[in-house]
């Protein structure tokens, strides 16, 4: 780090979540000022790829068989668990049962059929065709 970032994150500190400054406007990170500065699309395709790489190893963490299955099927997984987080995709066994013994249509039919489908709407029914499709 230069000595102007060690100076700004002395004085800023870190904060890895949202915050309220001293003037009640929304600050992250080292005091980048979310309601007048944002993120930029380039960071923002940072922090996304990031977030890729981290649910990717958590499926594979939790799912012995994440990295044997179609590749399509991964990236629905990874879609799903970016959603509702890790935890709640878990909770959906049947449809990880189908995915993991490569039943996609079957994994794309029980899908549809949750509650998270009905709150998504064409997120599930785009997910699901690509299962369908594999």
């Amino acid at each position: 780090m230069s000595k102007i970032s060690d100076m700004l994150e002395k004085h800023e500190g870190f904060r890895q979540f949202v915050y309220k400054d001293s003037l009640g406007i929304e600050t992250i990170g080292i005091g980048r000022n979310l309601k007048n500065r944002g993120v930029t699309r380039a960071e923002a395709l940072y922090l996304l790829e990031n977030d890729i790489a981290d649910f990717t190893k958590q499926l594979r963490d939790r799912l012995y068989w994440f990295d044997s299955i179609h590749e399509d099927a991964q990236m629905v997984l990874i879609d799903m668990a970016f959603n509702m987080g890790i935890g709640g995709l878990m909770t959906f066994t049947q449809t990880l049962e189908h995915i993991k013994n490569e039943n996609y249509k079957k994994a794309s039919e029980t899908m549809l059929q949750s509650l998270w489908a009905k709150q998504v709407g064409t997120r599930a029914t785009e997910l699901s065709d690509i299962l369908k499709n594999i």
